[in-house]
């Protein structure tokens, strides 16, 4: 059964990327390090399968490796789509939203203090990204909850909130 699954998964994945029509223009793409933020920057929690980053800015390997996370994730095997995310920080270890995507994860693993590291990790990298960095800063007030620790939490929250207001 687990062959028959990585074949799937593999045949799946070259289908995404052969032959899915990808389009440079259909997927919102993260500012550079010196832009701000576009309102369009990953909207929502999380970046599915279709709001994938353009291959200008991401190589090949990491959006492939970005959907297969999230194939998995949404299968409930957190522990391989974690697997699949951290595979894409050896090839691009800088990459904030990979630690911020790896850090939810950890989150719905109700493992809150992983999720706390791993997205205090991906702010230090966020650079000028503001979006990022409240997605972050909400991520940390809900660890912080679980923690047990309501005032961190509310801190957290405000940073998010001035983040976006700024």
């Amino acid at each position: 059964m687990d062959r028959f699954y990585k074949l799937v998964l593999f045949t799946g994945l070259i289908g995404l990327v052969g032959c899915a029509g990808f389009s440079v223009d259909s997927y919102p793409s993260l500012p550079a390090k010196h832009e701000a933020p576009s309102a369009q920057s990953y909207p929502g929690k999380q970046p599915s399968v279709e709001q994938r980053m353009p291959a200008s800015t991401e190589p090949l390997a990491v959006i492939a490796l970005m959907d297969a996370s999230e194939i998995k994730r949404r299968s409930g095997h957190f522990e391989s789509a974690v697997s699949s995310l951290e595979r894409a920080i050896k090839i691009q270890p800088r990459n904030a939203g990979l630690w911020q995507r790896i850090a939810e994860l950890r989150l719905e693993q109700y493992k809150p203090r992983l999720a706390l590291d791993l997205a205090r990790k991906s702010n230090t990298l966020a650079s000028g990204n503001r979006a990022l960095k409240s997605r972050n800063w909400k991520l940390i007030a809900e660890a912080q909850r679980l923690l047990g620790k309501p005032e961190a939490a509310l801190k957290a929250e405000e940073e998010a909130a001035r983040l976006v207001r700024e």
